[in-house]
């Protein structure tokens, strides 16, 4: 996935606002996908899918991760409180 972020800069450059690691998490859990899915499984991954990111060259300094998206369930200041903030 993180080949795919780094096509995407190379590809769109500044045009690329952000990218998102992850879509609707929170529907892990309900669809079955991953039972007991929560908040604290997801920091952990949001982590290494950065550093993935760092490692190939898709994000230097400046921020580029953006969401998570949430539909039902997570509250963003939860995600934030959980370490989400913390992360580059």
């Amino acid at each position: 996935m993180a080949k795919v972020a780094l096509y995407a800069k190379e590809k769109w450059g500044d045009s690329l606002d952000a990218l998102l690691p992850g879509n609707e998490p929170d529907l892990c859990n309900s669809h079955g996908l991953r039972p007991r899915y929560g908040i604290e499984d997801y920091i952990p991954k949001v982590e290494t899918y950065l550093e993935n990111l760092k490692d190939v060259g898709a994000i230097v300094d400046e921020p580029m991760a953006a969401g998570p998206t949430t539909r039902c369930g997570w509250e963003e200041i939860d995600i934030l409180n959980a370490g989400l903030d913390k992360l580059p």
